[in-house]
């Protein structure tokens, strides 16, 4: 039950290919069925409401089906972010490789929310971003192999002394990340010098 309890919830250790894919599975089937049940819950509640029952029981069972549909969904999220974790720990890197995910995201925020009109250059960096960071991710986490390690043991152990015979599996570089980095630098620069010789054009 601890092990399993390690598994979901802790991000020390590492975990495989499969094992990252069946948990992310598993929280997207898991989080579709909460918010499913949750909106049949609200319906139900509101069926109630026009039979005349007490607008108190009505406001208490909302705010009871609001708060644990917020903790199931906040639990499903961090098992998800947990095990990611543990799968860039698997390949090598460290687990703040997670915050990559976010990147878009904040890039697409600062874009979008921005009350000036949306300059070419950050927009074609933020389609670049939300482009190329979650392929990175996929291929890093959903495709390359890494080393095995059961269920979620911990870090520590990767390091212990292995027998003489076995053969280490060379843990991958930082030069792929860098060379993205490298890659959407160099096509701002593109998207500026084009929009520089456009304007000297006119």
């Amino acid at each position: 039950m601890l092990e399993i309890l390690a598994f979901l919830f802790s991000p020390f250790g590492t975990v495989g290919r499969l094992a990252w894919w069946l948990t992310q599975l598993f929280c997207g089937i898991a989080g579709l069925l909460v918010y499913g049940i949750g909106f049949l819950l609200i319906v139900a509640l509101g069926a109630g409401a026009k039979e005349h029952t007490p607008s108190a029981a009505v406001g208490l069972g909302a705010i009871l089906v609001g708060i644990a549909g917020i903790i199931a969904i906040l639990m499903l999220q961090w098992i998800g972010l947990a095990n990611t974790i543990k799968r860039w720990h698997d390949r090598g890197m460290s687990g703040f490789m997670v915050l990559l995910g976010f990147v878009p995201t904040l890039v697409g925020v600062m874009v979008f929310g921005a009350k000036q009109p949306i300059w070419s250059l950050a927009f074609d960096l933020y389609l670049v971003l939300a482009i190329i960071v979650p392929l990175y991710m996929l291929i890093q986490l959903g495709f390359l192999p890494g080393e095995y390690v059961p269920l979620a043991q911990p870090r520590a152990s990767r390091h212990a002394p292995h027998h003489a015979s076995a053969q280490q599996p060379a843990a991958p570089s930082g030069g792929s990340f860098f060379g993205l980095a490298a890659l959407a630098l160099l096509l701002g620069i593109i998207d500026l010098a084009l929009a520089a010789l456009a304007f000297l054009w006119k």
